[in-house]
This record gives structure tokens, C-alpha cells and sequence, in this order.
């Protein structure tokens, strides 16, 4: 038996939000029309507006589409922390031509238009972020971006630009994607809070996750703060046959047979080595955000992200 442990450690301008506490269907008081009579007294004529749906979620993504110049292919959030999927990656996987790798049963990487994970480039908010992949395998293989580093909660908007033009961040033969978070004064003055666990089968073990997310802005809609946490856990168990090769025709019956020995008939394939593995693995994940926005007019505004996002892995093998 064999045990490691691996760190991944990348500093990500990302924001953490969580299910908003607040109710999505809100009632919006309309005035009576001149041709109608008003409403008697006590009583409440009203219509139901409802916000935060899949629908909204749909329409804006489209918006998106149509006004842009290029090429381009979005998902958006329905609301704080309700993304299509709790994992960035396989969300990605509903745009039309983009693949995404799942070892360990979770979407890592993602590939745009046939072309590997390490042609693309990932931007947060606009800017470029990478994350060195040594920790990982020992050996890197481009810019890929490990989208196991940015919970789905933390995301407001995903950009897929696969045509990109000669303004946008250099490099991608594949396509941009840009990954856009929450900030202050798009939230308001709120705070979130989501529990959840994630079970896992293999292990038969439920581990929790949490997220905190708490922000404000002024009355004048000038300056936001905003503020959040998250602990993320999961038990992984991999079940693995290790082989190195194969052998044509190695226990076939020889001149000499030997007495009571069974044989097999010519053109069967033997493996050389096999080794079952069993590997185990406890993740945990920290990550924390600080954000702020000045907006003294429509012409200005400055934002401010600084966020720090830690994975630990704990690697057991078992193997014969």
C-alpha cells in the first residue's frame, strides 16, 4: 500500500454565491386602467411576476447571441448559484460543439471544435487565468484550464467565443471561453446561503458542501462590496486492471506436452502483466472571494476581484 498526497493551489478572480433565501416570485401591484373600475376597499388587484426562471436563464443566453458581432455561444445563470449543473465543465458540454474529459465521474476539461483542452483559452471576467497542470501529471501539455478549480456556484454567465476577432485574447485555436461572475452591483444587498452533499456510490460516503455569500451596495448604486466562502468535499474510489501488454500464442501446447497440463489452441492473445488497483481519493476544496465595484457614472467603473482557490487530494492505492 501506497500513500500521497497533491495540492493544487491557483489564485481565480472568481465569485461565490449560493440559493438565494429569498423567494423568486415576487407580487408587483398594477394600477387599475382609466376603462376599469377601481378596486374596493381591501381588497388586492395584483399580477404575479415571475423572475429567476429557466426561461429568463434561455432568453438572455440568446440575447447574447444576437447582439454579438462574432461567433459566440452562452449560458447563463438563472439566478445566484443556479446554474444548469454544479460543475462549470459539464455545463459547457451543453454548447453545440464542445466535449469535455470526466475522470473521476466529475467534467475536468473542456475541448471546443475538435481541438484539445490545451488549445483553448480560458478567461475570468475578461482576464486570462491558467493553472499549472505539473501538480496534476508530471507533465504539461498547454494552457489547459482545470475547471474543477470554479464551482458553478461562483458563475453568473459563460461566453463561448469560437471566432474569436483581433480585439479578444490572442492564442486560441480552438475558441475563448470566458467565464463571468457576480458582482456587487449586479447582486444588491443580499445574502445567500446553500448546504447540500454529494454522495458517491464506490464509497457509500456523503460528504458536505457549503457556500456563503454575502454583499451590498449603496443607495446611489455607486460602490458594492461583496464578500463570500466555500467548502467543497468528495470521496472517489477508482477501481483499475493495470496491463502492460500482450502475448500471441504463449500457452499453446508444445512438443513435449506435459502430462494433466491444459493448453490453449493457437490465436488466442495472453496479457503479459496484470495488476488490479484499487485508489481512493478524499478532496476537499477551499475557496474564498473579495470583490468590489465603484461606479460614479455610466462612463467609469472600476472592479476589484481577489479570490484564492486551494484543492487537497489524499491518494491511497491498494493493488496485488
Amino acid at each position: 500500500m501506497s500513500r500521497s498526497s497533491r495540492m493544487l493551489c491557483a489564485p481565480l478572480p472568481l465569485a461565490i454565491f449560493a440559493l438565494v433565501l429569498s423567494s423568486p416570485v415576487q407580487a408587483q401591484s398594477v394600477a387599475p386602467a382609466a376603462d376599469q373600475a377601481a378596486p374596493a376597499d381591501g381588497q388586492d388587484d395584483g399580477a404575479i411576476v415571475v423572475t429567476g426562471t429557466y426561461a429568463r436563464s434561455l432568453a438572455a443566453a440568446t440575447e447574447t447571441k444576437r447582439k454579438a458581432a462574432y461567433g459566440v455561444d452562452s449560458i447563463a445563470s438563472t439566478d445566484i448559484g443556479k446554474f444548469p449543473t454544479q460543475n462549470v465543465a459539464e455545463a459547457l458540454q451543453l454548447i453545440t460543439g464542445v466535449a469535455i474529459t470526466r475522470p473521476r465521474g466529475e467534467g475536468l476539461y473542456v475541448s471546443v471544435r475538435g481541438l484539445g483542452p490545451q488549445f483553448q483559452s480560458t478567461l475570468v471576467n475578461g482576464r486570462t487565468v491558467a493553472i499549472n497542470d505539473l501538480i496534476e501529471n508530471g507533465g504539461a501539455a498547454g494552457r489547459q484550464f482545470r475547471f474543477e478549480m470554479l464551482p458553478a456556484e461562483f458563475v453568473s454567465q459563460i461566453d463561448v467565443v469560437k471566432t474569436p476577432t483581433a480585439d479578444m485574447t490572442e492564442g486560441a485555436l480552438g475558441g475563448n471561453i470566458d467565464v463571468k461572475t457576480f458582482h456587487p452591483l449586479d447582486v444588491g444587498n443580499k445574502t445567500t446561503v446553500n448546504l447540500r452533499g454529494t454522495y458517491t456510490s464506490m464509497t457509500d460516503k456523503v460528504r458536505p458542501n457549503a457556500t456563503v455569500l454575502t454583499s451590498f451596495k449603496t443607495r446611489d448604486d455607486q460602490f458594492g462590496f461583496l464578500v463570500g466562502a466555500q467548502y467543497w468535499a468528495k470521496s472517489v474510489r477508482n477501481d483499475r486492471f493495470y496491463n502492460t501488454g500482450w502475448n500471441l500464442n504463449k500457452f499453446v501446447q508444445p512438443a513435449n506436452p506435459v502430462a494433466g497440463a491444459e493448453y490453449l489452441p493457437a490465436g488466442y492473445y495472453t496479457p503479459t502483466r496484470t495488476r488490479p488497483t484499487i485508489e481512493t481519493e478524499d478532496r476537499k476544496r477551499l475557496s474564498g472571494l473579495i470583490s468590489a465595484q465603484w461606479r460614479p457614472s455610466d462612463e467609469l467603473e472600476t472592479t476589484l476581484d481577489v479570490s484564492l482557490t486551494r484543492l487537497d487530494v489524499e491518494y491511497d492505492e491498494f493493488g496485488l
